[in-house]
């Protein structure tokens, strides 16, 4: 009914494999606890988008949303919530946040310089954000600061299952189409990450498809000028 591996998920194509899952959890529980920043890291393709929907899916009354623009005139999705007294702050790519923004956005956790405005910052991003929020330690209490969680990589029969829940939510009924082999391989080119197996799992059904198309015989006209 639709193509079961695009880069968009919804209702009908999102499917809950377990390291997602497991991950889900523990990041709900990080949100609004001790932490002052709490920092999700991911290669490209690894689901942190679908991870900061999830999240909000839980509490998407609670949270407001506003944007952010950039310098370079990009703009990225803030949202917050009240928790007690002051908010938490939640951003997805924020790798792309200007050093002097994410700085001042840290700061407002602390009451170094004044009044603490912040319960939490949760900021999603490429593991590059790790090494900029390192240097912004200086800047929040030195204990029990900052929690650092890493999107995992799905193991091979997460992505078989991954695989046969888009099928399904697509509309595909009967055995999955691909074999032992394809499986394996479209897990060791992705890497185990969700957006790379849709990438390879889409191409592994295109060549299915092409292979199950016959090919027409060209006459004798057809030889001569290509049709």
């Amino acid at each position: 009914m639709r193509p079961p591996f695009t880069g968009e998920v919804d209702e009908i194509s999102f499917f809950p494999y377990p390291s997602l899952t497991e991950t889900v959890a523990k990041v709900r529980r990080y949100v609004a606890g001790d932490y002052r920043v709490l920092l999700v890291t991911g290669e490209a393709g690894s689901g942190k988008t679908l991870l900061v929907k999830q999240i909000l899916a839980l509490d998407e009354t609670r949270w407001k949303v506003a944007n952010l623009s950039l310098e370079h005139g990009a703009s990225l999705r803030v949202y917050a919530m009240e928790m007690g007294e002051l908010p938490t702050i939640l951003i997805d790519d924020a790798h792309l946040l200007e050093p002097e923004v994410l700085a001042s956005l840290v700061k407002l956790t602390s009451e170094e310089e004044g009044e603490r405005r912040l319960q939490q910052l949760v900021i999603f991003g490429a593991p590059r954000l790790s090494r900029q929020v390192d240097t912004l330690r200086h800047l929040m209490p030195p204990r029990d600061s900052v929690m650092e969680v890493g999107v995992p990589a799905m193991e091979m029969e997460e992505v078989r299952t991954y695989i046969s829940g888009h099928l399904r939510s697509a509309g595909h009924s009967g055995v999955v189409p691909f074999t032992d082999g394809q499986i394996e391989r479209i897990h060791t080119l992705s890497k185990g990450l969700p957006g790379r197996v849709n990438r390879e799992a889409a191409k592994e059904l295109s060549r299915l498809t092409e292979k199950s198309v016959p090919a027409q015989k060209k006459g004798l006209f057809g030889r001569f000028f290509g049709r």
